[in-house]
C-alpha cells in the first residue's frame, strides 16, 4: 500500500513539474506579445513626454492633459493585466516572475505619466496667466 501512494505521489509531482513547464513556456510566449505592448506604450508616454515640456498654448496644454488622462487609464490597465498574468502563474506554482521587468517598466511610466501631466498642469497656468 506504501508504495502504491509513493508511486501516486512521484506521478502527482511529475503532472504538476509539468504542469509548470508549460506554464512557464506560455508565460514567455505570453511576454513576448506583451514586451510589444509594452515598448510601443512606452514610446508614447515619451513623446507626450516631450510635448509637454513644449507647449505653446492652454489649449494644447488641455488636449495633452486629456492624452495623459487616456495613458494612464492604459497604464493601470496594463499594470492590472500584468499582475492578474502574474497571479496565473503563481497558481500554478511558479516561484519566478516572467513579468517583473514589464510591470517595473509600467510602473516607471506611470510616474513619468504623472510628471508629463505636472508639467502640462503648471505649462497651462503659466500660459494662461500670460494671455
Amino acid at each position: 500500500r506504501s508504495s502504491c501512494c509513493q508511486k501516486n505521489r512521484q506521478i502527482q509531482g511529475l503532472c504538476s513539474e509539468s504542469a509548470l513547464a508549460d506554464a512557464l513556456v506560455a508565460a514567455y510566449k505570453e511576454k513576448e506579445q506583451l514586451r510589444l505592448q509594452v515598448e510601443k506604450f512606452d514610446k508614447q508616454v515619451v513623446q507626450l513626454d516631450a510635448r509637454c515640456k513644449s507647449l505653446s498654448s492652454a489649449a494644447t496644454a488641455d488636449d495633452a492633459l486629456k492624452e495623459v488622462g487616456e495613458l494612464r487609464k492604459q497604464s493601470n490597465e496594463l499594470s492590472k493585466l500584468l499582475n492578474a498574468k502574474t497571479a496565473d502563474f503563481r497558481k500554478v506554482g511558479g516561484k519566478a516572475k516572467p513579468y517583473a521587468d514589464l510591470a517595473s517598466t509600467v510602473a516607471g511610466m506611470s510616474k513619468k505619466l504623472t510628471a508629463s501631466m505636472m508639467a502640462a498642469n503648471a505649462a497651462k497656468r503659466k500660459l494662461q496667466s500670460a494671455g
